[in-house]
């Protein structure tokens, strides 16, 4: 596996919430509730349906290209696949991406001053599985201007190196912390 491979690997685990080696609409909705949750955040909160709608916008920028059998589930080799496939028109995955940034900002924001502080995104990590020495070297390196906080353009650059970069050393396959790093090559 390359770069890409083990990043979309990563992000697959992730998605699959219920751990059943295939990515469903149930499992979108799950972490739709999970984040929120983890700040506490009601799920009929605006913030909350704001993530919960971002989670669902990206997923459909990217599932059409996933789903090639058309069966409802998403294996993990048909989104490597599909995720190649999908990285080929970035365009379309921009879309997905800002919207997950603004979202995920929305979210993880408690201050209410539209970044993410340090404390903010640890805990954010937290919900991910992200250990908290990694969720600070991760927040160290996608804090590019080094103000001390993610700003929604921060992150969302983060998120298009993470699903498109193949620099090993960019700041956005850090989004996760190390895991990446763990998969098999």
């Amino acid at each position: 596996m390359d770069l890409l491979d083990r990043k979309f690997a990563v992000c697959f685990s992730h998605l699959d919430a219920d751990r059943n080696g295939a990515v469903e609409r149930s499992d979108i909705d799950r972490l739709a509730e999970r984040l929120p949750a983890r700040f506490g955040v009601p799920a009929d909160a605006p913030q909350a349906r704001a993530y919960r709608d971002g989670l669902i916008r990206f997923w459909e920028a990217v599932s059409s290209e996933c789903d090639t059998d058309a069966d409802g589930r998403i294996t993990a080799e048909e989104y490597i696949r599909g995720m190649r496939a999908a990285i080929a028109n970035p365009a379309k995955l921009e879309d997905g991406f800002r919207a997950m940034a603004e979202a995920s900002v929305r979210l993880i924001d408690t201050d209410g001053d539209d970044r993410i502080s340090r404390e903010e995104f640890i805990g954010s990590g937290d919900a991910f599985g992200v250990r908290r020495d990694e969720a600070e070297e991760s927040f160290r390196l996608l804090d590019t201007d080094r103000d001390g906080h993610i700003t929604t353009d921060e992150l969302r650059e983060a998120i298009s190196q993470y699903y498109t970069g193949t620099d090993p050393d960019a700041p956005g396959n850090f989004l996760f912390g190390r895991a990446w790093e763990s998969v098999a090559a």
